[in-house]
């Protein structure tokens, strides 16, 4: 094959690149996804679990968030990764890691149902709008952080 064929295909494959691409851009700028995010309190059912951001605080240095989630017995509940690593806090447009050594899971021991599981987060203190995100599967909900 000439370099000629080659230089023109090259091209012929840039530009079909540069079609889809710009079709891709009109597809996306004409969804109507909305995305909800809920306040404090509200409870919301995300993966079959009903989960709630309950109460949010601030220090100077800390953000404290207390959450629920709720599941249908304890053997559900303790097959559940640890509570807290299934919450994300997105602040100053990244996503913030809670302090491990200080937030802290419980759960009742009696046979409650539905078994719940709280957990009162510590993330170090951020600036801005803060959202804090839960994840079951596939579902995920979002809550805005009031302090």
């Amino acid at each position: 094959m000439s370099t000629r064929r080659l230089i023109l295909t090259a091209l012929v494959c840039g530009l079909l690149i540069l079609v889809a691409g710009g079709a891709q851009l009109v597809r996306i700028s004409r969804s109507d996804r909305q995305v909800e995010v809920l306040t404090e309190g509200t409870k919301a059912i995300v993966g079959g679990r009903p989960a709630t951001v309950e109460s949010s605080h601030a220090t100077v240095d800390k953000l404290f968030v207390r959450v629920r989630v709720d599941y249908p017995d304890r053997d559900t509940a303790l097959a559940a990764p640890a509570g807290y690593l299934a919450w994300a806090l997105l602040a100053e447009g990244r996503i913030v890691e809670p302090l491990a050594d200080e937030t802290t899971c419980g759960a009742p021991l009696g046979p409650d149902d539905p078994w719940t599981v709280s957990c009162d987060l510590v993330y170090p203190a951020t600036k801005g709008t803060k959202t804090l995100a839960f994840r079951s599967g596939d579902a995920q909900r979002l809550w805005r952080i009031s302090a």
